[in-house]
């Protein structure tokens, strides 16, 4: 189903199609970029979901959760094409997102994540700090209790040598 944005980017882009080529290339462009800043949002937004998205962040491995934007964001990315064929030409849309577009949308989506992510493996970073101390005190405490039985089975055993020699 074709959103709201679509069908005035349609109707926009039909009217323009013959002014659109008395426009600049930075024009065209300015034009262009906020339906591809909405469709990049979307992707990210769908990405950041993902239960591996820190990991992927964190060795720069963000293709399957791209991936999965990307099937979730159609209806964006058919926006940036019809937009496109209206300001460039009929056909240019498709290439445009499935070329250029998806050449530059780890960067983008990488650059929109990057603060959650930031705070995200912050987090997780504290909370294994956390889990070591934990694990060392426990360690202390167990050693400590070692310590203590074996000073209470050596005075068990005094005792007990000092009960068979008296």
């Amino acid at each position: 189903m074709w959103s709201q944005r679509t069908a005035i980017a349609l109707i926009l882009t039909s009217f323009a199609t013959g002014a659109s080529a008395q426009m600049t290339e930075q024009q065209k462009r300015k034009l262009l970029l906020p339906t591809i800043r909405v469709a990049t949002d979307c992707i990210a937004r769908e990405a950041a979901r993902h239960p591996d998205i820190v990991s992927g962040y964190r060795y720069n491995n963000l293709g399957p959760m791209i991936a999965e934007g990307w099937r979730a964001c159609t209806n964006s990315l058919a926006e940036i094409a019809v937009m496109h064929d209206g300001l460039h030409g009929q056909g240019t849309g498709i290439l445009f997102v499935k070329g250029a577009y998806a050449d530059d949308l780890t960067r983008a989506v990488r650059s929109r994540l990057q603060a959650e992510m930031d705070r995200r493996i912050a987090a997780i970073d504290r909370a294994e700090a956390d889990a070591r101390a934990e694990q060392a005190r426990l360690e202390v405490e167990r050693q400590q209790n070692i310590d203590r039985l074996e000073r209470a089975a050596d005075a068990l055993r005094e005792r007990a040598y000092d009960c068979t020699t008296e």
